[in-house]
């Protein structure tokens, strides 16, 4: 079957449906499908009526996803598609069937993980002990990492390596992993890691387990505009999620959990810049509150798949509308 030959292991599974708190006749969204984990568990717990639309860039992952939720019926909505357009895709449904497809929802889920199977398939590009082609993309529709690679400046490259991995020497790396690249001598991801590791600094730490790690992580990121679609999908949270409604993140990487917690601080501070301002006692709340500030998987979910140890969960709910 094809779902069988899609194996994920769904990261922090009860504690994001727990946040969002799912209820009969509730219409969730979930960002990052997947295998269909979350959205299965989140149907099971809003069930008789309640709805999810699932979206991923993964083709094979909406096929593994939709043989997984078929036994919901029409409950499940699968389309393909980025996570940071989940806003105007659920816009599209409302205007085809405004009656099962509202404008705003009642939950958003969004698991920013690589899935096992892309970590795991060399041919997808992303791993650094298998050899496979320098593609790392999520989905079609994108350039691959040789695509980027052929045209990218040494500049952009050190900015990437820098800002998406930390990596030092960034600038040195970069002008030297391009020369290579344009030699021939890096044509796939055991030649990128190689290279890497053999040139890495002396007595420059490293994180990862291996010296590409990094450098591996930022090359994805810019290939998939991972960052940029967390911030959309964030952005359209603001817009389409009703009041009660909760939003629920779960990041793998500091630059991914720096970004929720600071978009979500600034979501449930209170309304400073409206001081002044004549308000209802309801309007001076925050517009978002907290429901969890971090949550981190069990040590027997750690134990169980080792790739949850980096997950970090936040939660908010909104409120109330915003004021003006």
């Amino acid at each position: 079957m094809v779902a069988e030959s899609f194996v994920h292991e769904t990261v922090l599974r009860e504690e994001a449906v727990e946040r969002l708190a799912p209820r009969d006749g509730g219409v969730y969204v979930d960002a990052s499908v997947g295998g269909g984990g979350h959205s299965e568990h989140l149907l099971e717990r809003s069930a008789p009526g309640g709805r999810v639309l699932g979206l991923d860039r993964d083709e094979r992952a909406l096929r593994a996803s939709s043989a997984r939720l078929a036994r919901f019926g029409e409950r499940a909505r699968l389309l393909r598609g980025d996570a940071g357009a989940w806003a105007s895709a659920l816009g599209a449904l409302h205007e085809e069937a405004p009656d099962r497809w509202p404008a705003k929802v009642d939950g958003l889920l969004f698991d920013a993980g690589v899935s096992s199977p892309q970590l795991d398939e060399a041919s997808r590009g992303f791993s650094l002990r298998q050899d496979g082609p320098l593609d790392m993309r999520m989905g079609e529709g994108v350039p691959s990492l040789a695509e980027r690679l052929a045209v990218v400046s040494a500049q952009q490259l050190a900015t990437w390596l820098r800002d998406y991995g930390e990596v030092p020497r960034a600038g040195r790396l970069a002008s030297g992993l391009l020369e290579a690249f344009h030699a021939g001598k890096i044509g796939s991801t055991g030649d990128l890691a190689r290279w890497v590791a053999e040139r890495w600094p002396r007595g420059v730490r490293f994180g990862g387990g291996h010296p590409a790690a990094q450098v591996f992580q930022a090359l994805r990121i810019a290939v998939n505009d991972e960052l940029g679609q967390l911030e959309s999908l964030l952005t359209g949270a603001t817009n389409a999620v009703a009041p009660g409604g909760r939003v629920v993140v779960i990041s793998f990487h500091s630059l991914e959990d720096r970004l929720v917690k600071q978009t979500m601080s600034t979501w449930t501070a209170s309304p400073a810049a409206l001081r002044g301002v004549p308000l209802r006692d309801g309007e001076r709340q925050a517009p978002w509150r907290w429901v969890a500030r971090r949550v981190r998987p069990s040590d027997a979910e750690c134990a169980r798949n080792p790739r949850a140890r980096s997950a970090v969960l936040r939660a908010v709910e909104r409120v109330r509308a915003e004021v003006g």
